[in-house]
C-alpha cells in the first residue's frame, strides 16, 4: 500500500502542476476539465494512506506533501484569479447595450429578428 500512496501523491502533484500552468496561461476551460480527476486523486491519496500513519514519518512521503501543500495553495490563489477574470468578463457582457444589428445564418439569409440578449437583464438592476 505503501507504493499506492506514493503514486496517487505524484500522480495528484503532476495534476496540480499541470492545472496551474494552464490557470497561469489563462486557459480557464482546460483547467477546468481537471477538476474531476483531481477530485479522484485525491480521494485515491486519501484512501491510499487510509490506516498508515507510519508513511507520514517517512521522509520522501513528507517531501511530497510539503510540495503538495505548496501546489494547492497556488491552485487556490489561480483558482481565485480565474473567477475574478470571469465575473469582469460577465460583468462586462452584462453591461453592453443590445444591440440592433442583423444576425444572419450560416447560408447569408438575415434572421427575421435579432437574437435576443441572454444576458441584458443582469445590467438592469
Amino acid at each position: 500500500m505503501t507504493q499506492a500512496s506514493f503514486d496517487a501523491a505524484h500522480d495528484l502533484e503532476a495534476l496540480l502542476e499541470e492545472e496551474n500552468a494552464r490557470l497561469h496561461a489563462g486557459d480557464f476551460v482546460t483547467a477546468a476539465g481537471f477538476a474531476a480527476r483531481k477530485e479522484a486523486l485525491m480521494a485515491t491519496l486519501n484512501h491510499a494512506t487510509l490506516g498508515m500513519p507510519a508513511i507520514f514519518n517517512n521522509p520522501d512521503f513528507q517531501a511530497i506533501g510539503r510540495r503538495l501543500s505548496r501546489l494547492v495553495e497556488d491552485n487556490r490563489k489561480l483558482l481565485e484569479i480565474a473567477m475574478q477574470v470571469q465575473l469582469r468578463l460577465v460583468r462586462l457582457v452584462a453591461s453592453t447595450p443590445p444591440s440592433d444589428c442583423l444576425i444572419y445564418t450560416s447560408t447569408g439569409e438575415p434572421l427575421r429578428d435579432p437574437l435576443p440578449r441572454g444576458l441584458t437583464f443582469a445590467a438592469q438592476g
